[in-house]
């Protein structure tokens, strides 16, 4: 099993192999992850020269070409709307330990467990059986639900800039079955808040590769984000607060956490 990472270590950014606690810095071999999933070949890794407790992590594709989102992919009653699909911008995603910002402007700021694909072959118009071997590798997000508002009553809603996160790291696909059902957790706090499967989203992994190339060209180092399998009912259960810690756990990949902070007065 190969685990990546991209990370800023004494002001420099870079990427590298996870092993153990500690990390391989690749940066000499390629520029980016992103540029190693581009070429097409895997590093040599000769060894681990920094720890994991002395980098920030970054998210796993730092600048990806696009992050193609879906909003509703849960499994739903017949007579739901079809998922939507949308678009984030990069700055709407932090690494790995950083703090999530509250908006000032959209303080309801929620939650929800995701898995996020990233391609590693292009295609268009991939079919459903195909789809599966244009993933380079698989790692967590939280949507950041609610941290997110539309310019115009009918346009699709804009996540807020660090309202969500990814990571902490990429896990290779060929060291994961992503045709089984995986396993979901999120909790708040230590306290659960949703547990679920990819087994309960309406699209499957395969489905949304095939129906996202429909629209457009996958590249390299596309990220997916491919929907919350299940309410985490933040309304019944309160909205997340400053201090609150969230954690998204998918066994087979690792643990994404964060903590929740105002977004501070005047920041631009």
């Amino acid at each position: 099993m190969a685990r990546y990472l991209s990370f800023m270590h004494r002001g420099r950014e870079s990427f590298g192999a996870v092993l153990g606690d500690r990390v391989a810095n690749l940066g000499r071999q390629f520029s980016s992850l992103q540029a190693m999933i581009e070429s097409g070949q895997r590093p040599r890794i000769r060894s681990a020269d920094l720890y994991l407790a002395d980098i920030t992590f970054l998210p796993p594709i730092p600048r990806p070409g696009k992050i193609l989102c879906i909003a509703g992919n849960g499994a739903a009653p017949a007579g739901t709307p079809p998922p939507g699909r949308f678009l984030r911008p990069p700055g709407s995603l932090v690494g790995h330990a950083s703090p999530l910002l509250r908006p000032q402007e959209a303080p309801a700021l929620g939650c929800n467990g995701e898995l996020a694909l990233v391609i590693g072959r292009a295609g268009r118009r991939i079919p459903v059986e195909q789809a599966l071997g244009h993933v380079f590798g698989v790692t967590i997000a939280n949507g950041g639900g609610g941290g997110a508002v539309a310019p115009e009553p009918t346009a699709p809603a804009i996540p807020f800039d660090r309202s969500g996160a990814i990571g902490p790291w990429l896990v290779t696909a060929d060291a994961i079955d992503l045709s089984r059902p995986l396993a979901l957790t999120t909790r708040v706090n230590g306290a659960p808040r949703q547990s679920a499967s990819t087994a309960e989203l309406n699209l499957s992994l395969a489905e949304l590769i095939s129906h996202w190339s429909i629209w457009t060209a996958l590249e390299p180092g596309d990220v997916l984000l491919t929907g919350s399998p299940a309410g985490s009912e933040l309304a019944a259960a309160g909205w997340l607060a400053p201090g609150d810690l969230v954690e998204i756990d998918v066994p087979g990949i690792g643990v994404l956490h964060n903590r929740v902070i105002d977004e501070p007065i005047g920041e631009r």
